[in-house]
């Protein structure tokens, strides 16, 4: 991504920004940040103002204002990526044990998890409110539960009240969750409310948490909060910054 870069010697300078989903900070400035307001204007398209407020670098206010990404389909989402995610599914398969009951959430990080299940982790339990996530599952034969609420079509993931209910009944020894953004002020993020909302319940759920995020996911932020990262561990090809590891365990897979 590419930004106009604005300084400013007040200290008390705000920009606001289109936002269309998440934003990534210019990398010299990324994670030096917090977001102040929410503003969303009711668009088909999400869009959404945010303002963004910067500490002071070398006396001023500096900032980039970037192109930002929208809401993108599982579809695209499965394109992009695609060595990164598969080394991290491949490592979190890893994780599972055959008594586990296990949270998958919808996304294509996740997906990729459900592909390279093997071994005892097919024993395993699984809730997941991805509709190709458990397709996918019982087509390996395990056994798979889905909560009940609303279809989202864009991403394929089931959310809501009903879902965020369904999960509250749930104790789950792991959960494997997916995020739109990952930053160290604003922690795990997604762009819709309702589907950070099933995210947040699964984590709070679970007796063990893991974020699976390729290295371009860092240094991001969503209008809507999952968690913070102490709530969870990271699972990664790479991790940028090893800032992230002060705050919660992170398991890189490019090492």
């Amino acid at each position: 991504m590419t930004g106009e870069k604005i300084t400013e010697q007040n200290e008390d300078m705000r920009v606001l920004i289109t936002y269309k989903g998440s934003a990534e900070i210019g990398k010299e400035f990324q994670d030096d940040y917090m977001i102040l307001e929410l503003v969303t204007d009711g668009r088909p398209d999400a869009l959404a103002s945010a303002v963004v407020n910067f500490p002071l670098l070398d006396g001023n206010k500096s900032i980039f204002i970037h192109d930002l990404i929208s809401y993108e389909s599982m579809e695209a989402k499965e394109t992009l990526a695609v060595e990164q995610k598969r080394s991290i599914a491949q490592a979190a398969a890893q994780l599972i044990n055959a008594d586990d009951f296990v949270f998958i959430d919808a996304g294509s990080t996740t997906l990729e998890l459900v592909r390279a299940l093997a071994g005892d982790a097919l024993k395993a339990s699984y809730v997941t409110n991805g509709v190709a996530h458990a397709r996918a599952l019982a087509r390996k034969g395990c056994r798979v539960y889905l909560p009940g609420g609303l279809l989202r079509p864009e991403t394929e993931a089931i959310v809501g009240a009903p879902t965020v209910t369904s999960l509250q009944r749930y104790n789950f020894t792991k959960a494997f969750m997916g995020a739109n953004g990952v930053a160290l002020e604003a922690g795990f993020t997604t762009p819709d409310p309702e589907e950070a909302a099933v995210k947040a319940t699964a984590v709070h759920r679970a007796l063990e948490s893991w974020f699976l995020v390729d290295d371009a996911k860092f240094a991001r932020i969503c209008p809507a909060v999952i968690a913070d990262l102490h709530s969870g561990a990271i699972l990664t090809n790479r991790c940028p910054n090893p800032k992230y590891k002060q705050y919660t365990l992170v398991k890189e897979t490019e090492l």
